[in-house]
Parts: C-alpha cells; structure tokens; sequence
C-alpha cells in the first residue's frame, strides 16, 4: 500500500492518472491506501477520475472543499513514517498555490517537505 500525492495533469484526451500514474502502480504493485491533493488547479488533479475510478473506495484528502474530499489530516504515523500538515489552517472552496496542502515526512533521520506549488 502506498500514499499518493497529487495525480497530474489533465488534458482533453486523457490524463497523467491513466498515462503514467496507473501504469507505475500496477508494474510495482502497489495500491494507493489514500490520496492526497496539494491544491485545486488542474495539473494537480486532472488525474484524479482515472485513479478513483480504479480504486473508488482510497479517501482523498485535499485543502479545498469538494463532494467526498477530507480536510488535510493535521498528523499521523504510517509505515514508521509520520506526517505532519503544516499548511493550510482550514479548507477553502477552491485553493490556489498559496493554500496547497504543505506535508513533510520525517522518519526520524531525514525529512522531506511536500509543497505542492
């Protein structure tokens, strides 16, 4: 089980969900155990359709409200990793760069930070 982190680019003829994301989780066999989304413009979630028609029942979570999204989770342990929201501080209706879904990771040693934009 994985966690993945925005689902690409959308475009009239398909998406980076179906193009690229799909393909690499299945070649590795990994089933997404939640989704989270870094904000609202459409090269972050245009693939997101294609990923939650495959797998309906992975939560989303995102900064901005939209029919069966949760708010960022605040913090959590997963796989000896723990994840932490920074930002943002409530949900928006539609969030821009500046309301992304700021997530850094820490396994005790290293840490990275997810920005979104």
């Amino acid at each position: 089980m994985t966690a993945l982190y925005d689902t690409g680019a959308g475009w009239r003829t398909g998406d980076m969900g179906k193009a690229v994301i799909l393909p690499y989780l299945d070649w590795r066999g990994l089933t997404p155990g939640h989704i989270y989304l870094s904000h609202s413009h459409e090269d972050h979630i245009g693939g997101l359709a294609s990923v939650s028609h495959v797998w309906p029942e992975v939560p989303v979570s995102s900064p901005f409200r939209a029919p069966g999204h949760r708010f960022c989770l605040r913090g959590w342990r997963w796989q000896g990793l723990h994840f932490e929201v920074l930002w943002p501080p409530e949900p928006v209706d539609s969030a821009g760069n500046n309301d992304s879904c700021v997530l850094r990771i820490d396994d005790g040693q290293f840490r990275v930070l997810l920005t979104g934009d």
